[in-house]
């Protein structure tokens, strides 16, 4: 099921394949009446190719702030830091140096309101101990850039010390 930025309208649509008629019982039952109005003003924004200039402008929103986050991030956080920027979504991939502590991390930003992922939340193997991801969901400003410039200042006491 996908559903349009706009839940208040309840629209979306299903790609059911076998199980469209199941499905149409199912939403005939839940739900009599969908609204009209919103599903023709959705109906022609999707038509006269408004959706898909609205969907290319938050790709090219979504990079651009990836972008000024890394950036950011460059200026910031600690030498030997590498930035990463996956193919789809909004967030980057920071691999710090190896003496840093990516739990011990996550939870100092914690502490100052910073939201910051741990890597390991995201290995089933737990190997990706100095790995944090951060979401660029939010235009960078003042409030933001100080945020990346605690979060570099807080690598340094997010150290353990390394074993050989």
């Amino acid at each position: 099921m996908i559903s349009l930025r706009a839940p208040g309208f309840r629209i979306g649509w299903i790609e059911p394949g076998r199980y469209r008629d199941a499905v149409r019982r199912l939403k005939f039952i839940n739900t009599v009446a969908a609204p009209s109005l919103p599903q023709l003003v959705i109906a022609e924004f999707i038509g006269s190719g408004g959706y898909d200039r609205y969907l290319r402008g938050l790709r090219q929103t979504l990079s651009s702030q990836q972008q000024l986050y890394s950036q950011a991030a460059a200026r910031y956080f600690p030498e030997g830091t590498k930035i990463s920027r996956p193919a789809g979504g909004c967030v980057l991939w920071f691999e710090l140096p190896k003496n840093v502590d990516a739990l011990k991390l996550y939870r100092l930003a914690a502490l100052q309101n910073i939201s910051i992922l741990p890597g390991l939340i995201f290995s089933a193997r737990g190997q990706v101990t100095n790995y944090v991801r951060m979401s660029c969901g939010f235009p960078l400003d003042d409030s933001i850039d100080n945020a990346l410039r605690t979060l570099g200042a807080l690598c340094g006491t997010a150290v353990t010390p390394l074993v050989s």
